[in-house]
């Protein structure tokens, strides 16, 4: 009899143990942050409470193995709420502002190109100082689309130049633009490489100092 009522009250409080982390869960997903938690806490807790199955799963001790596993399940919880709120909260803050839309808003020319110079991608103002009306009219083309052979040829020299060296180059550039007019362009080019840091390319970014040269 003795033994039964300890079994019991010894039952009822691994269960009681086991609701105990439900709570810290509620409060994960009330909050949507896990800022507070301690992830090597409840990893050690997890650790602890399979060492605790085992041996119960070793000595036939059904109400330990049990209780033990509602402990993990609880405690588990806890763990992956934890793992998916901190990812959250590294992730931007304004999800409708992106790199790539920082990139397109930058001043100035901002292009990139690949080995045989056929342009890749570039900023708003760049394709629009060309006549364009997007990004995707730009991309494919190559500098012998957008000027005049003559001053396509240099700019071409300048990005072999840049490829074999694997040097930035900085180059003032005299080209015509969309409406007939002649411009000054101080533009900074350097190598574009890959994840492999592979040369693929060049990249370059161009201020407009016709002003300025005047």
């Amino acid at each position: 009899m003795i033994r039964a009522i300890v079994e019991f009250i010894f039952g009822a409080a691994l269960f009681i143990n086991a609701l105990l982390f439900i709570p810290q869960s509620i409060r994960i997903i009330r909050e949507k942050s896990a800022e507070s938690v301690s992830l090597t806490t409840f990893l050690g807790f997890l650790l602890i409470q399979f060492a605790i199955v085992l041996h119960g799963i070793i000595v036939h001790d059904l109400i330990l193995i049990w209780g033990y596993i509602i402990s993990m399940l609880s405690t588990g919880l806890v763990v992956i709420l934890t793992l998916k709120y901190r990812k959250k909260q590294v992730e931007p803050n304004n999800p409708d502002l992106n790199f790539e839309e920082i990139l397109m808003q930058l001043p100035g020319h901002i292009y990139w190109k690949d080995k045989n110079s056929i342009l890749l991608g570039c900023n708003v103002n760049n394709f629009q100082d060309f006549g364009l009306k997007s990004l995707a009219d730009f991309v494919g083309k190559t500098d012998y689309d957008l000027f005049c052979k003559e001053e396509a040829d240099r700019l071409r020299l300048t990005d072999e130049e840049v490829m074999r060296t694997g040097q930035m180059k900085i180059v003032e550039e005299e080209v015509t633009i969309a409406n007939g007019e002649k411009a000054v362009y101080l533009s900074y080019k350097q190598p574009l490489k890959n994840r492999k840091n592979e040369i693929v390319g060049t990249i370059g970014t161009t201020l407009d100092i016709t002003v300025s040269k005047k």
